[in-house]
Protein backbone atom coordinates (compact mmCIF):
# COMPACT_ATOMS: atom_id res chain seq x y z
CA UNK A 1 0.00 0.00 0.00
CA UNK A 2 1.26 3.43 -0.94
CA UNK A 3 1.62 6.03 1.80
CA UNK A 4 0.23 9.56 1.77
CA UNK A 5 3.02 11.70 0.36
CA UNK A 6 2.02 15.39 0.17
CA UNK A 7 2.90 17.21 -3.04
CA UNK A 8 2.69 20.89 -3.88
CA UNK A 9 -0.28 20.48 -6.23
CA UNK A 10 -1.87 17.03 -5.99
CA UNK A 11 -3.82 15.71 -8.95
CA UNK A 12 -7.53 15.50 -8.23
CA UNK A 13 -10.31 13.82 -10.14
CA UNK A 14 -14.00 14.37 -9.52
CA UNK A 15 -17.23 12.84 -10.73
CA UNK A 16 -20.55 14.63 -10.29
CA UNK A 17 -23.66 12.48 -10.44
CA UNK A 18 -27.14 13.87 -10.95
CA UNK A 19 -29.54 10.91 -11.14
CA UNK A 20 -32.27 12.93 -12.83
CA UNK A 21 -29.86 14.39 -15.39
CA UNK A 22 -29.03 17.90 -16.48
CA UNK A 23 -30.17 20.19 -19.25
CA UNK A 24 -27.52 19.22 -21.81
CA UNK A 25 -28.01 22.47 -23.72
CA UNK A 26 -26.82 24.32 -20.61
CA UNK A 27 -24.15 21.74 -19.62
CA UNK A 28 -22.26 20.82 -22.81
CA UNK A 29 -19.38 23.02 -23.91
CA UNK A 30 -19.71 24.99 -27.12
CA UNK A 31 -17.37 23.74 -29.83
CA UNK A 32 -14.69 21.06 -29.72
CA UNK A 33 -12.50 22.81 -27.14
CA UNK A 34 -12.91 24.66 -23.87
CA UNK A 35 -12.86 28.02 -25.63
CA UNK A 36 -16.38 28.72 -24.42
CA UNK A 37 -17.79 27.08 -21.32
CA UNK A 38 -21.49 26.38 -21.03
CA UNK A 39 -23.69 28.45 -18.68
CA UNK A 40 -23.65 25.75 -15.97
CA UNK A 41 -19.86 25.36 -16.19
CA UNK A 42 -19.15 29.11 -16.40
CA UNK A 43 -18.09 29.35 -12.71
CA UNK A 44 -15.05 27.27 -13.76
CA UNK A 45 -13.95 29.88 -16.31
CA UNK A 46 -10.69 30.71 -14.46
CA UNK A 47 -9.80 27.00 -14.36
CA UNK A 48 -10.74 26.04 -17.90
CA UNK A 49 -7.12 25.49 -18.95
CA UNK A 50 -6.74 22.99 -16.09
CA UNK A 51 -9.90 20.90 -16.53
CA UNK A 52 -11.16 18.36 -19.02
CA UNK A 53 -14.87 18.23 -19.70
CA UNK A 54 -15.97 14.99 -21.31
CA UNK A 55 -19.28 14.38 -23.03
CA UNK A 56 -20.98 11.84 -25.28
CA UNK A 57 -20.13 9.08 -22.81
CA UNK A 58 -22.66 6.29 -22.71
CA UNK A 59 -22.65 2.73 -21.40
CA UNK A 60 -24.71 0.66 -23.86
CA UNK A 61 -24.59 -2.28 -21.42
CA UNK A 62 -26.90 -0.29 -19.13
CA UNK A 63 -29.70 -0.21 -21.70
CA UNK A 64 -31.54 -3.05 -20.08
CA UNK A 65 -33.89 -3.21 -17.14
CA UNK A 66 -34.99 -0.40 -14.87
CA UNK A 67 -33.15 2.87 -15.43
CA UNK A 68 -31.98 3.74 -11.94
CA UNK A 69 -30.74 0.29 -10.99
CA UNK A 70 -29.01 -0.61 -14.24
CA UNK A 71 -27.62 2.83 -14.97
CA UNK A 72 -26.71 4.17 -11.51
CA UNK A 73 -24.71 1.17 -10.32
CA UNK A 74 -22.83 0.77 -13.61
CA UNK A 75 -22.23 4.47 -14.26
CA UNK A 76 -18.55 4.32 -13.29
CA UNK A 77 -17.91 0.64 -13.99
CA UNK A 78 -19.33 0.58 -17.56
CA UNK A 79 -20.36 -3.00 -16.86
CA UNK A 80 -23.67 -4.80 -16.48
CA UNK A 81 -25.10 -5.38 -13.01
CA UNK A 82 -26.12 -8.77 -11.70
CA UNK A 83 -29.92 -8.47 -11.49
CA UNK A 84 -30.69 -9.74 -8.01
CA UNK A 85 -33.05 -9.27 -5.09
CA UNK A 86 -30.46 -10.80 -2.74
CA UNK A 87 -27.08 -9.92 -1.34
CA UNK A 88 -25.15 -11.26 -4.34
CA UNK A 89 -24.75 -7.79 -5.87
CA UNK A 90 -22.26 -7.17 -8.65
CA UNK A 91 -21.63 -3.96 -10.54
CA UNK A 92 -19.36 -5.86 -12.92
CA UNK A 93 -16.05 -4.47 -11.68
CA UNK A 94 -14.20 -1.70 -9.90
CA UNK A 95 -15.44 1.82 -10.67
CA UNK A 96 -13.14 4.23 -12.47
CA UNK A 97 -12.99 6.62 -9.50
CA UNK A 98 -11.60 3.85 -7.29
CA UNK A 99 -9.20 2.74 -10.01
CA UNK A 100 -7.89 6.31 -10.26
CA UNK A 101 -7.69 6.51 -6.44
CA UNK A 102 -5.40 3.48 -6.46
CA UNK A 103 -2.96 5.35 -8.70
CA UNK A 104 -3.11 8.96 -7.49
CA UNK A 105 -4.91 8.66 -4.13
CA UNK A 106 -1.63 8.41 -2.22
CA UNK A 107 -0.94 12.08 -3.01
CA UNK A 108 -3.87 13.38 -0.96
CA UNK A 109 -4.94 12.84 2.65
CA UNK A 110 -7.86 10.66 1.56
CA UNK A 111 -7.48 8.43 -1.51
CA UNK A 112 -11.13 9.17 -2.30
CA UNK A 113 -14.21 10.56 -0.64
CA UNK A 114 -17.74 9.72 -1.65
CA UNK A 115 -20.34 12.31 -0.75
CA UNK A 116 -24.11 12.02 -0.90
CA UNK A 117 -27.20 13.93 0.17
CA UNK A 118 -29.58 11.27 1.44
CA UNK A 119 -29.50 8.00 3.39
CA UNK A 120 -29.30 4.79 1.42
CA UNK A 121 -32.54 2.94 0.75
CA UNK A 122 -32.83 -0.60 2.05
CA UNK A 123 -34.62 -3.67 0.81
CA UNK A 124 -35.91 -4.78 -2.55
CA UNK A 125 -37.90 -2.79 -5.09
CA UNK A 126 -40.91 -5.07 -5.50
CA UNK A 127 -41.95 -3.47 -8.79
CA UNK A 128 -38.81 -4.74 -10.57
CA UNK A 129 -37.53 -7.31 -8.02
CA UNK A 130 -34.07 -5.74 -7.67
CA UNK A 131 -32.14 -4.83 -4.54
CA UNK A 132 -32.14 -1.10 -3.86
CA UNK A 133 -28.36 -1.31 -3.31
CA UNK A 134 -27.87 -0.61 -7.00
CA UNK A 135 -29.72 2.71 -6.82
CA UNK A 136 -27.64 3.84 -3.83
CA UNK A 137 -24.07 3.47 -5.07
CA UNK A 138 -22.08 4.55 -8.10
CA UNK A 139 -18.62 3.95 -6.59
CA UNK A 140 -17.37 0.36 -6.17
CA UNK A 141 -14.06 -0.81 -4.68
CA UNK A 142 -14.59 -4.09 -6.53
CA UNK A 143 -17.52 -5.62 -8.39
CA UNK A 144 -19.27 -6.70 -5.16
CA UNK A 145 -18.37 -3.87 -2.75
CA UNK A 146 -20.03 -0.46 -2.99
CA UNK A 147 -18.31 2.56 -1.43
CA UNK A 148 -20.64 4.16 1.14
CA UNK A 149 -21.38 7.88 0.82
CA UNK A 150 -20.91 10.37 3.61
CA UNK A 151 -24.10 12.43 3.92
CA UNK A 152 -23.26 14.37 7.07
CA UNK A 153 -21.45 17.63 6.13
CA UNK A 154 -19.70 17.89 9.52
CA UNK A 155 -18.42 14.33 9.27
CA UNK A 156 -17.21 14.98 5.72
CA UNK A 157 -15.45 18.17 6.84
CA UNK A 158 -13.80 16.35 9.74
CA UNK A 159 -12.60 13.53 7.47
CA UNK A 160 -11.08 16.02 5.04
CA UNK A 161 -9.58 18.56 7.45
CA UNK A 162 -9.05 16.84 10.82
CA UNK A 163 -6.32 14.35 11.56
CA UNK A 164 -8.20 12.71 14.45
CA UNK A 165 -11.77 12.51 15.66
CA UNK A 166 -12.49 14.43 18.86
CA UNK A 167 -12.55 12.44 22.08
CA UNK A 168 -14.18 14.18 25.05
CA UNK A 169 -11.51 12.76 27.40
CA UNK A 170 -8.47 13.82 25.35
CA UNK A 171 -7.52 17.48 24.86
CA UNK A 172 -7.16 18.64 21.25
CA UNK A 173 -3.68 19.20 19.86
CA UNK A 174 -2.90 21.66 17.07
CA UNK A 175 -3.12 18.79 14.56
CA UNK A 176 -6.66 17.98 15.69
CA UNK A 177 -8.10 21.46 15.33
CA UNK A 178 -10.14 22.18 12.21
CA UNK A 179 -9.31 24.94 9.75
CA UNK A 180 -12.16 27.06 11.13
CA UNK A 181 -11.02 26.52 14.72
CA UNK A 182 -7.53 27.77 13.89
CA UNK A 183 -8.81 31.16 12.70
CA UNK A 184 -11.32 31.63 15.53
CA UNK A 185 -8.98 33.81 17.61
CA UNK A 186 -8.40 36.02 14.54
CA UNK A 187 -12.17 36.36 14.10
CA UNK A 188 -12.64 37.34 17.74
CA UNK A 189 -9.75 39.82 17.49
CA UNK A 190 -11.21 41.32 14.31
CA UNK A 191 -14.66 41.69 15.90
CA UNK A 192 -13.07 43.70 18.74
CA UNK A 193 -11.40 46.05 16.26
CA UNK A 194 -14.54 46.51 14.17
CA UNK A 195 -16.67 47.49 17.16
Amino acid sequence: DAKYIPRKIPIRFGFLFMPNGVNVNQWDIKGATLDTLSPILSPLEKLKSEILVMSELWNPKSNQGDGHYFKDASLLTSMTINKTAGSNVSAGGISIDQLIAKYIGNHTKLPSIELGIEPTAKGVDGAVNITRTYANYISWSDKNTPMPCEINPKAAFDRIFRTKIEDANVPLTIDDISVLDTVMSDIIDLKGKLG
